[in-house]
């Protein structure tokens, strides 16, 4: 005799589901931050902001929660109310991961905070839907809007003090371009002398800057680290 099979009970499914979404848009975030850590230490930030090791076992708890509170609306009767509350968690979600790529990944303050304040409108959206459907729900969310209000208020704090890591100064692209024109030859400009020949113009007195310090420097002073001296 074969011993019976267990089966997940079909009440379960659906949590499973919603865990497997919840995962899957963590990860996605993830993907952007596997750097993350040491680009975070290297940047300037205020006294307030937490220690890196804090946001993983934050945002594990978090996701958590997140499925659960779905899940809870889920089990539900079917209603506009349950639906538009569906559709307004998927799209914080998408929002949640796209932060990451874009404060991490790509490295933009500015659209990185814009897009955080989209998010949290959006949390506040889903956590007053959720609690429509089911309190218990919306309440299993406060936790998540909270902490995206915090990290709002933490990405222009950080944004604000790292103009050259998180953003494109007109500094920093006078460096772009002046690395550009290095790679493919910079031209050398000549003036014409009075019989017509080229002659190459006079360097102007003083200590000269080699190319790239004061790009080096910019980088720098935007990581946090303090700026090499030529």
């Amino acid at each position: 005799m074969t011993a019976p099979t267990r089966r997940t009970p079909a009440s379960l499914l659906p949590l499973i589901g919603w865990l497997a979404l919840t995962a899957a848009a963590a990860a996605i975030g993830a993907a952007a931050s596997v750097d993350a850590g040491p680009f975070y230490l290297g940047l300037d930030r205020p006294g307030w902001a937490p220690p890196a090791g804090v946001f993983g076992p934050v945002w594990s708890a978090l996701y958590l929660t997140m499925a659960i509170a779905a899940w809870l609306v889920w089990r539900t009767p079917p209603s506009p109310a349950r639906r538009a509350a569906v559709v307004l968690f998927v799209a914080q979600l998408a929002a949640n991961a796209l932060w990451s790529w874009l404060f991490f990944g790509w490295r933009l303050g500015a659209l990185a905070f814009a897009e955080v304040l989209v998010l949290l409108a959006l949390v506040a959206a889903t956590a007053a839907a959720f609690w429509r459907v089911r309190p218990l729900a919306g309440a299993l969310l406060v936790p998540y809007l909270a902490w995206v209000a915090f990290a709002s208020v933490l990405t222009w704090a950080v944004w604000t003090r790292n103009p050259a890591a998180l953003g494109w100064t007109p500094e920093a692209a006078g460096c772009a371009s002046g690395v550009a024109i290095s790679r493919a030859g910079a031209p050398r400009r000549q003036a014409r002398g009075s019989a017509g020949r080229r002659t190459s113009p006079a360097a102007p007195a003083g200590r000269q800057e080699r190319p790239g310090a004061r790009c080096g420097r910019h980088r720098d002073r935007g990581s946090g680290r303090a700026a090499p001296r030529s």
